[in-house]
């Protein structure tokens, strides 16, 4: 067991990611780390943090598949087609990476123009799915 000295409030949250960790060393495939991956993710979110500028927040913007992203009061929201329009609020986790909803995180990812041109959807399951970003009208 890790003796690891961190601020009493915050133990817990260190003890469940070194636990999540460790579990990663050992899973038996990719699936398996990916959920785990999820998860410490999961902790990251919830971590207080200051919201990203906004200039960091509108490259982002755009359709990617079902999903529309934007901008409305400093926030970076997303609005699912297939969710019958619903509306959510992307939580940052770490630099391009978001919590999408209560079971998926989206990372923005750069084409070789430096332009978000794809999104990577990690499910809560394990699973990955990527949307292309849909050209402007």
């Amino acid at each position: 067991m890790p003796d690891v000295k961190v601020a009493a409030k915050q133990a817990l949250s260190k003890a469940q990611e070194l636990a999540l960790q460790a579990q990663r060393q050992t899973a038996a495939g990719e699936q398996e780390k990916r959920q785990l991956d999820y998860l410490l993710d999961e902790l990251a979110a919830q971590r207080p943090t200051a919201p990203p500028p906004l200039r960091l927040l509108q490259p982002y913007t755009g359709t990617y598949g079902p999903l529309t992203i934007y901008v409305a009061h400093n926030k970076l929201l997303c609005k699912n087609k297939d969710a019958g329009n619903l509306i959510t609020r992307l939580t940052p986790i770490a630099p391009n990476r978001f919590v999408l909803d209560d079971n998926a995180h989206v990372e923005f990812l750069k084409d070789n123009w430096g332009v978000y041109s794809l999104i990577k959807l990690y499910v809560s399951d394990g699973n990955v799915f990527e949307e292309r970003r849909k050209a402007a009208n």
